[in-house]
């Protein structure tokens, strides 16, 4: 995250505005903008704040409509199309920061969540000193407060204090209770896919709430800000709330809608229109392709976490589970071809049904988070037209950092036309022209998530990979197949710094130097038959030889013999 943008909602008080602004001012950290979301304020109002724009030290601007009533929702709407950071801070223009207000918003911010800060009410009495006299007094010691608080100024003063609360922030990720607009952060990408405020919401009240309960339901969590980025309120007089009772009775309505078919998540009447207006409705469009074989466990997760690309591919080799009722849901694109002719073809039969400009590749196991999601949407922007995406592996639940599992760049990021598979039986490669740009964030991938997985896809990547070998001409041997499995175990526990991984990455090496073995002796005894068992693991030490035990003993290895006549 580079730029914040700070949305500062308005109307006709203009004293108050300004110490707002001053205040964002005197911020230490300066890398943000602010964005003035105007109700309707009279012309001498806009006045004011258009001599404050011309002042300003940081980047601001103003985004005004005609005066119609209380319509903050449309108003702030207008100010997120405009706005360029990729995280939003939402305040109103009654309240008063600290010069830590956006440093503390910046630490807080965090993937998947929006931030919910705390205010402090000054008094009525106290509020008319402060405006009169333009007391900067964001830059007074805590001390200072402290006092304001015994003599009765402020309604609290320990939520002023710096605490780290840890993972106490995160005790209300699903409430919406008591998240107000007047101090809270969102990412852009998230009010983007829930299309921001809900213009429906006119008059005061409740179309904050709206927001935030649409938030939680689309997967993004409330963290606490709370001891960290509190704000002083300015007292107001309440504003006119004839149309609460009408809004709230709007909330109930939409929370008691179902999310099967209605996408209560987002709204028709938001953001979206704006967008275009704004030149912020990109032309570039994005296809995803994912190639499956029985990979029900997985397949949902990895489609929901790619659901806002504007196309996914489906190429099936002939699932017999439920993974093509669960592809369902998410395309119609959904593609079988039963002869297996190697990863590579696969991925090139999906590459060639993509339509839109841009094509992501992705497999079942692997998952796209939302930091990731947000730097492809940037990137495809941008003048290159492939990106390697860093990996972050999981094996056997443990995260690897080692062994060379991290970061494992893999071309997944392609211009449609710029590039193609070689079409390989196994570890298929993407073959293009150029230098490949990488992106930072990192694709998820869960590896292998059980033992009887290791052995599975160790062998059948052994066989794939053998045969591969095969056409290419190489030899095999069985002294090669004990020297290159052993320095692949080498190479990944010793060299590649494995054994930091503790007992996971010992496993991960054994199991890399496993499958070398093994396919060079595929590759020795070609047309052969072999058998899987334990003693092929003889070199092996008693952990993994008991689990090759375990695994012979199960039901889908009783009695089961490999052949590798087609090598």
């Amino acid at each position: 995250m580079q730029l914040i943008s700070v949305v500062l909602t308005s109307y006709n008080w203009s004293e108050a505005l300004e110490l707002s602004i001053k205040s964002l001012w005197s911020q230490h950290d300066k890398d943000f903008e602010i964005i003035i979301a105007d109700d309707g304020s009279t012309e001498q109002v806009l006045k004011k704040i258009t001599d404050l724009i011309s002042e300003s030290p940081i980047p601001m601007q103003l985004v005004t409509q005609s005066d119609k009533g209380f319509r903050a929702a449309k108003i702030r709407n207008k100010a997120i199309a405009r706005s360029k950071g990729d995280y939003l801070v939402f305040l109103d223009g009654d309240c008063i920061v600290f010069p830590d207000f956006i440093s503390q918003h910046r630490s807080l911010a965090e993937e998947d969540l929006f931030i919910v800060g705390n205010r402090v009410l000054l008094t009525e009495k106290f509020s008319e000193q402060v405006l009169s006299a333009k007391m900067a007094i964001h830059n007074r010691s805590i001390g200072y407060f402290f006092w304001l608080r015994v003599s009765g100024r402020l309604n609290r003063f320990h939520t002023l204090l710096p605490i780290p609360l840890g993972r106490l922030r995160y005790l209300k990720k699903t409430a919406w209770q008591g998240a107000k607009t007047c101090n809270l952060a969102v990412w852009r990408e998230d009010l983007l896919a829930i299309n921001g405020f809900d213009e429906s919401y006119e008059g005061w009240g409740y179309e904050d709430t709206d927001l935030v309960s649409r938030l939680i339901r689309y997967g993004v969590g409330r963290k606490a800000g709370r001891f960290s980025v509190p704000i002083l309120h300015l007292w107001h007089r309440g504003s006119d709330r004839s149309k609460a009772q009408e809004n709230l009775a709007r909330l109930k309505k939409k929370s008691t809608e179902t999310n099967s078919n209605s996408n209560s998540n987002s709204n028709s009447n938001g953001l979206d229109q704006y967008l275009e207006i704004d030149s912020f409705k990109k032309s570039q469009t994005l296809s995803v392709i994912i190639i499956t074989m029985n990979e029900e466990n997985n397949i949902r997760d990895c489609l929901e976490s790619v659901k806002w690309a504007d196309e996914i591919i489906v190429v099936d080799s002939g699932s017999g589970d439920g993974t093509l009722t669960i592809a369902q849901e998410y395309t119609d694109k959904i593609f079988i071809n039963s002869q297996w002719q190697g990863f590579g073809y696969q991925k090139n039969l999906a590459l060639s049904k993509a339509t839109c400009d841009w094509v992501f590749s992705i497999d079942a196991d692997e998952r796209v988070t939302k930091a990731l999601q947000r730097e492809i949407k940037e990137s495809i922007y941008k003048k290159a037209s492939i990106y390697e995406v860093p990996r972050r592996a999981f094996f056997l639940g443990k995260e690897l950092k080692y062994g060379g599992w991290w970061p494992d760049y893999v071309v997944r990021l392609v211009r449609r036309g710029e590039g193609q598979y070689k079409e390989r039986l196994v570890h298929e490669v993407i073959e293009y022209e150029g230098v490949a740009s990488q992106l930072n964030q990192a694709l998820i991938h869960y590896s292998y998530v059980s033992f009887e997985q290791v052995l599975s896809k160790m062998s059948s990547y052994a066989i794939a990979g053998a045969s591969e070998a095969k056409k290419n001409n190489k030899k095999g041997g069985f002294a090669k197949a004990i020297l290159r499995g052993s320095w692949a175990f080498f190479n990944a526990y010793f060299i590649r710094l494995g054994f930091l991984d503790g007992e996971m990455g010992f496993i991960a090496a054994m199991t890399k130097g496993e499958g070398t073995y093994y396919r060079y002796l595929m590759l020795t005894y070609g047309k052969q038959e072999c058998r899987l068992n334990v003693q092929a693991g003889f070199y092996l030490p008693s952990l993994k030889r008991r689990v090759f035990w375990r695994y012979k003993q199960s039901s889908k290895m009783r009695g089961s013999r490999y052949t590798f006549g087609n090598i």
